[in-house]
């Protein structure tokens, strides 16, 4: 593939274009492509060690990427996310606010993409990157506002993150919206103010259109890869309790340690 669209979506991202040229078994390739082609298509890949936790830029603790426990305002102190790859920080923080539009949006099952409803109806929908008229499903994009009991941020939870949130995929909760239409609001109720410790990852969304001094040109955007409740109400066993409860006094024994410390 030639001509490919660079992004930095979750690291590094490529994406085609209308300039994007595919050659299938092309005849100009190195010695080294030719030879792990072959090695793929006699092995089809399998055996082979995960580098995903362990190379540069991984989200795991060894990563270079990987910040460490950190406060909301030392993310700005420290200049995180301003560098070329994202990077990636664990916070303990509690959810006090959701916004209340949407919290999905009909994807292309393919490339995830929204689409866009067609027909007097809007009962068909079309993905403009796929060229095709497809069946939806629906993924999660919500936004929250969390504390750290220093300061406030605005965080965005997707598909994943979004279903560790709710507890549920964003196909199910509009289908109990549908049957219920307060159940978003209980549901919401029933998530904030409860302790959780959020992966984060940390990236500037540079706007080139942007003129120098606009206010927002260059926006810092936190979304959260991974949430761990600390104290879980429910799905949780009694062994998963007690060692939660520990991890909850273990935060408490640091939070006095640093009162003492002032």
């Amino acid at each position: 593939m030639r001509q490919l669209k660079v992004g930095s979506f979750d690291g590094v991202s490529l994406s085609t274009t209308f300039q994007t040229k595919v050659d299938v078994n092309p005849s100009d390739i190195s010695a080294d492509v030719r030879k792990l082609a072959d090695w793929y298509v006699s092995t089809g890949g399998n055996n082979v060690k995960s580098l995903s936790n362990q190379g540069r830029g991984s989200m795991g603790g060894g990563g270079e990427n990987y910040r460490g426990r950190k406060y909301l305002d030392e993310i700005n102190q420290e200049g995180l996310g301003r560098g070329a790859k994202a990077d990636f920080v664990d916070v303990r923080c509690v959810p006090v606010y959701m916004k209340q539009d949407a919290q999905w949006y009909d994807a292309c099952p393919t490339c995830n993409k929204k689409v866009t409803a067609e027909g007097a109806q809007g009962d068909r929908f079309r993905c403009e990157k796929c060229d095709a008229t497809v069946v939806p499903s629906q993924r999660y994009l919500i936004s929250i506002q969390v504390t750290d009991n220093v300061s406030l941020a605005w965080l965005t939870l997707f598909n994943e993150a979004g279903v560790e949130f709710f507890g549920m995929p964003a196909a199910e909760l509009k289908q109990r919206m549908a049957e219920d239409p307060v159940y978003l609001t209980k549901l919401a109720q029933s998530r904030m103010n409860r302790p959780v410790l959020m992966r984060l990852r940390v990236k500037e969304d540079l706007n080139p259109n942007a003129m120098p001094g606009d206010e927002g040109a260059d926006r810092l955007r936190l979304s959260a890869v991974r949430l761990t409740e600390f104290m879980p109400l429910q799905g949780a066993s009694e062994e998963t309790r007690r060692t939660l409860a520990q991890n909850l006094r273990t935060e408490c024994d640091d939070l006095l340690s640093c009162i003492e410390a002032y």
